[in-house]
């Protein structure tokens, strides 16, 4: 995958589902959605949870949080 100029970061998905995308409080899941107590949001709890995991994502790259295999220097 040379010269793609691509990262893939790796993302734990532990808790993405039931932390609240908009305030980031726990929430409950209700079948298939997340229901927040808190600011009472309700979504479908993937949408929830990708919206965390992009977040999560973004925080690692505005805090170079690299793992040492993407770090290379340039020639």
């Amino acid at each position: 995958m040379e010269g793609l100029n691509h990262v893939i970061l790796r993302v734990p998905e532990f808790r993405t589902s039931l932390v609240c995308c908009q305030c980031g409080n726990t929430g409950e899941l209700r079948g298939r959605s997340h229901h927040c107590n808190v600011c009472h949001k309700e979504r479908d709890r993937d949408h929830n949870a990708g919206h965390n995991m992009a977040r999560a994502s973004l925080s690692q790259i505005m805090s170079n949080e690299w793992p040492e295999e993407l770090i290379r220097v340039a020639n």
